[in-house]
């Protein structure tokens, strides 16, 4: 503890070192000292008596040192074990984040399975009291070459509310397929499509499809470059680039 205390008596003053060794330094008296200024109950006092209170107050400043260091390492300590808690519950929400996550990709992955008979129909024209079956199986036969009347289709209907009022409404048409096969053989010729208002695609959720856009993008980037490139998008979001994935 660095401490210099310094006694004023009335003809000298009295300095207590940090050695602790007392030096008086002899000093001149100020007139305004003189003529008005009461001295104070320490000035007063023996030197004894101001030694005295001088070890008094030292005391009590080592005192109060050692107790705030005592309130210090405790502070630490807490600091130390709150710190610790905080690192177990980031393993912790790191650990279940990634539960999560794992189980998130399962049950994506098992609502797509469960729509892959699905397939959706773009750019058909819908007409007054239609049967969806009917176009279905049309357009198979018509533009995809195939025979529909081998294929069974469970369901059929058009996607989202009908517009009153709206004329050449072309709302898509899911249809859901008994055999897997079938949907197979339809992506198959799906594109005999290109370069027509017609279009087939997967019935996918929302987190693949929004996947699988960002992958079209990376492919535009692609051609750009490559215009020659060989590419494949696969289930569920992979792009396959001259025979290897690459995202």
């Amino acid at each position: 503890l660095n401490l210099n205390y310094t006694v004023s008596t009335s003809n000298s003053i009295v300095s207590l070192s940090q050695d602790g060794d007392f030096q008086t330094v002899k000093r001149k008296r100020n007139n305004t000292e003189q003529s008005g200024e009461q001295s104070s109950p320490f000035m007063n006092r023996s030197a004894d008596q101001k030694l005295n209170m001088i070890y008094d107050e030292l005391k009590y400043i080592r005192e109060n040192q050692e107790q705030m260091n005592r309130g210090m390492l405790h502070f630490q300590h807490n600091i130390s074990a709150v710190s610790n808690k905080l690192s177990e519950v980031i393993t912790v929400t790191n650990r279940n984040s990634n539960v999560l996550k794992t189980l998130a990709y399962k049950s994506i992955d098992l609502e797509a399975r469960s729509r892959r008979n699905n397939l959706i129909f773009y750019g058909l024209l819908e007409v007054v009291h239609e049967n969806c079956f009917a176009i279905i199986r049309d357009f198979i036969n018509r533009h995809l070459d195939l025979d529909a009347d081998n294929m069974y289709l469970a369901r059929a209907h058009r996607l989202g509310p009908r517009k009153i009022g709206q004329r050449d409404s072309h709302r898509p048409i899911i249809v859901n397929f008994r055999d897997f096969c079938d949907t197979d053989i339809i992506m198959n010729r799906a594109h005999q499509l290109r370069n027509t208002p017609f279009s087939i695609g997967y019935d996918l959720p929302k987190e693949i499809k929004d996947a699988r856009k960002r992958l079209w993008e990376e492919v535009k980037r692609i051609k750009q470059t490559s215009p020659r490139i060989k590419f494949q998008i696969l289930y569920p979001a992979k792009l396959m680039v001259e025979g290897k994935i690459v995202r």
